[in-house]
This record gives C-alpha cells, structure tokens and sequence, in this order.
C-alpha cells in the first residue's frame, strides 16, 4: 500500500488590485483537511475531487489530505497568513512516512510578505518528505519559475480556458504519481520560459493564439510520448520574478528531447505574442454601436478591467454610468456591485422599498466617481448557491445578502462578497431569465464564456478603468521582467 500527501493552495493574485486577500476569504471559500477535505470534495469537478475519486478507484493507495485551501482572487495575501499555511502544511506532512505527494497549485499567488510562494512551499514539502516523487498542477495563467522542475517530479496544467478541464487535469497528475510510485516510469519536468507575458483577454483555447500553442503542444506530447506538455499563458497581473508565458514538458528524466521540444515550442509560442495583443473599445463607442446591429436575441457586454477572476473588486462605476446614459429604457441586467452596506440597506428596507444610493467607487475613485441612482428593492437573497458547472462544477457559492435593485429598466445586483458570474445558478438565484433581458452587462472575462455562451447571439467586451485593465503600460511593476510585458500601444 503506498501513501499519498494531497494538498492544495489555490490561488492567483492581481498585485495591483486595492483589496487584500485575508483569511476570511480562504476560509469562505475552501478551508479543510483530513475527512472534512474529503467529503468538501467529493463530487467536485476541481483537482481534488478527483483526487478524492482516484483514492476510491486505487485500493493499493491511500491518501491524507493534509491541508486544502483556496480563494477567490483578489490583491496580494495579507502579511503572515501564507506563514500560517506553510505552518499548517508542515505540521501534517511530520512525523510520517509518505511515497508520494499531489499538490494542486495555480501558479500566480502574490504575498504582501512571499515573492515566490509557489516556490517556497514546494521547498518545504521536499524538506520534509525527501526524495519521494512529487506531483503538481497548476492553472494555466500560472507564471512558473524555472526551480519548480527541480522541486516536482510531474507538473501537469489545465489546458483550456475557460478552465474546464480542473477535474482532468488532477486525474492525470495523479495517475502519472501513481505509475511513479510504482516504478512504472521516472518522470522529470523542463520549464522554458518564452520571454513575453500577455493579457489574458484573448487567451481563449477554442480560437486564437492560445489555440494555435495549444495545438503544437499536444502534437508535441503525442509524436514524442511525453507524459505532459503545458504551454503556460501568465497572469500578468500579478508581479513577480517569473511573470511571463513559458512551456513544460514532463517527460522521462534526462530526456534531452524534452528540452529540444521545450525550447522549440517556446520560440514558437513567443513569434505568436503580436496576436495576444488586443483592443477593446469603451462603452460609450460600443453601446450605440450594438444599439445599430441586426441582433434580435440577448446580448451580453463584459468588464474585463473588473473581473473577479483577475483580481477586480466589484465596484468600478464606468460601465453602469454608460449603461445608464445610453441604454436607461431598454431592460437589462448589471451585475454587479459588492456593496455590503447596501446589500444591508436593502434587506434592512424591504421588497418593493425605494432606496437613494451610490453605485461604485465605494473603495475610492481611482477608477471613477460613483453613480447616484434612486432604486427600487426587486428581489432579496441570502447569496448561496451551488455552481452548475461546467466550471467548478459542484462547488458551493456564498455572496452574503444579496439584492436586486430596479432603476428604470436596468436591473442591478448588489452582492455582500466579491464573487465571480460565471454560472448559470448565479442568475437563477436572483430570478433573473435571461432570455427575457435584451442586455446583460457582467464584471467578468473568459471564464463567463463556458456556461453563457450558447445563451447569447454575441458577448462583447469593453474597456474601463479598473484594477485589471487590457493595458499594462502604466501598472507600477516592481519585480516583473519589463522586457517582458506586452506594453505600448495596443493594435486594433
């Protein structure tokens, strides 16, 4: 009977955003070990659900799971608090004999006290449990350091996005650690970096230049009979050292064609960065523009600059204030504000009560004033749901009190916690059908795409100030290589 250590510290960090990441927001979201860890995760379309299921599947392995956490993103973890993780990591991987480790990692954590906390706690893992093969996974925005080949035997990574494949890609981590344990075959990792960091925005796998990479890599693993190749996109906004796209190979030990290939796909990868540029009009151009279109079924409009799942905060004002200039007569849906005192208010007031309030810029106004509206209390929730899939499929939500405020025709969310709209349970919670809105304008990205898109004639997006602009130029980088950066005027 081999043992395995499954932990998991998932969470991607937009350096630039005001709202640090704390406990509470790790402790809302996933906070578990042991029993407790396992029954969170079961069923769960997330690398430890599948852990839990590979464990169920494997009778000649059994497994502890010693600490799983992870958050929504946010702005860097607040001081001392990835020192209690390591604590906690530590503390469980003592004293035991183990064969094997799986840790799911995504890859792009910033620490207000950490510069490479990925890094670190892979160090702290080997400390303890030597040299007993070690498998990782990681999310695809995830800026990896090449001394994370020295410190993981297996490095596997999600290979779409939107990020579909969490489930698949911790079964195939731990099935290669498995074969590993067993002697079955001796894998090690080469990481090439490709020397420029993209957006995300036009990162998508389905089409594109992410397709493009996406495609030589698995023609790459197949022709060669690696165990993984992973072109990794970056998060670029989040500062470090190794923000920056780059290409792993997990392969048999020693491969010198595993480096070939590496360095051979990185090149490529990095003759592709022109395309990843990308230019997004601004609401006031784009709105009368959709306004002038033959569309006859729902459209949506996305904020990239404030989306949840790059660091934004809910509450930049750019769009609403267009939406309310431009469109205030025809029905649409906004979500949304996380507003914890209004959300509040609106409880404290009742259905159907008329609220005065300001929309956005409750967290300062750098990125614009807030709006004055006079809006009427439509619908009243506590905020819980669970995730429909297909992303995180399974995985429970808890928005705190929400509310829906009607100001003319436009129906906004206010929620207590800062989280994604990425699943269709997020409207149903809210009474909201979609197919009876002409617009749906949602803090969101990519991520939107995976369970909306079959429910929309078109999804635009558009560009405002935010904590996660299309634009880097004017970020105040502090650790990021500058050569790197996709800076300078954006192509149309």
């Amino acid at each position: 009977m081999k043992k395995i250590a499954i932990i998991r510290f998932w969470y991607e960090g937009n350096s630039f955003s005001p709202v640090p990441a704390c406990r509470d927001d790790f402790e809302r979201r996933e906070w578990a070990s042991g029993d407790a860890a396992a029954r969170l995760y079961t069923g769960k379309g997330v690398e430890i659900g599948a852990a839990v299921d590979f464990l169920r599947d494997h009778n000649d392995v059994e497994g502890d799971f010693v600490f799983c956490v992870a958050a929504y993103p946010a702005g860097p973890i607040e001081a001392g608090l990835f020192g209690d993780f390591l604590e906690h990591i530590r503390n469980g991987l003592a004293g035991q004999n183990w064969d094997g480790v799986y840790i799911s990692l995504h890859g792009s954590t910033v620490c207000q006290d950490e510069l490479t906390p990925e890094v670190t706690l892979l160090k702290a893992v080997r400390e303890i449990t030597g040299d007993v093969p070690v498998a990782a996974t990681f999310d695809l925005h995830a800026n990896m350091s090449p001394e994370i080949a020295g410190l993981a035997d297996i490095v596997a990574g999600y290979k779409t996005h939107p990020h579909v494949d969490m489930y698949e890609t911790g079964a195939k981590a731990l099935g290669l650690l498995r074969r590993s344990m067993l002697g079955e075959i001796k894998p090690g990792v080469t990481i090439v970096p490709a020397e420029f960091a993209p957006v995300s925005h036009n990162m998508r796998t389905d089409t594109g230049p992410m397709a493009d990479i996406a495609a030589l890599a698995r023609e790459a693993e197949t022709a060669n009979g690696f165990y993984d190749v992973t072109p990794f996109g970056s998060f670029v906004l989040a500062d470090s050292p190794h923000t920056g796209a780059t290409i792993s190979v997990c392969a048999e030990a020693g491969s010198v064609q595993a480096r070939s290939v590496a360095e051979s796909l990185s090149a490529a990868y990095k003759n592709l960065a022109p395309r990843f540029h990308v230019y997004l009009p601004a609401p006031e151009k784009l709105l009368p523009e959709i306004l002038e279109t033959e569309l006859t079924g729902p459209v949506a409009v996305l904020e990239p600059s404030d989306n949840v799942f790059s660091g934004g905060v809910g509450d930049t004002p750019g769009l609403l204030k267009a939406v309310l200039d431009i469109l205030p007569d025809i029905p649409s849906v906004f979500a949304f504000f996380w507003d914890p005192n209004l959300a509040a208010r609106a409880h404290a007031a009742g259905l159907g009560a008329s609220l005065k309030c300001t929309l956005g810029g409750r967290l300062g106004s750098q990125y614009g004033k807030p709006v004055s509206v006079t809006g009427e209390v439509e619908k009243l929730t506590n905020g819980s749901f669970e995730n429909t899939g297909p992303m995180e499929k399974g995985l429970s939500v808890d928005l705190g009190n929400t509310a829906v405020l009607r100001v003319g025709e436009v129906r906004i969310i206010v929620t207590s916690r800062n989280g994604p709209v990425n699943d269709m349970a997020y409207f149903r919670l809210h009474g909201i059908e979609l197919t009876a809105t002409r617009f749906v304008f949602v803090k969101a990205k990519n991520h939107f795409r995976a369970a909306f898109t079959p429910h929309f004639e078109r999804i635009f997006e558009i560009e405002t100030r935010g904590p996660a602009p299309s634009d880097v130029s004017t970020l105040p980088y502090r650790y990021a290589p500058r050569e790197r950066l996709a800076v300078g005027k954006r192509s149309e």
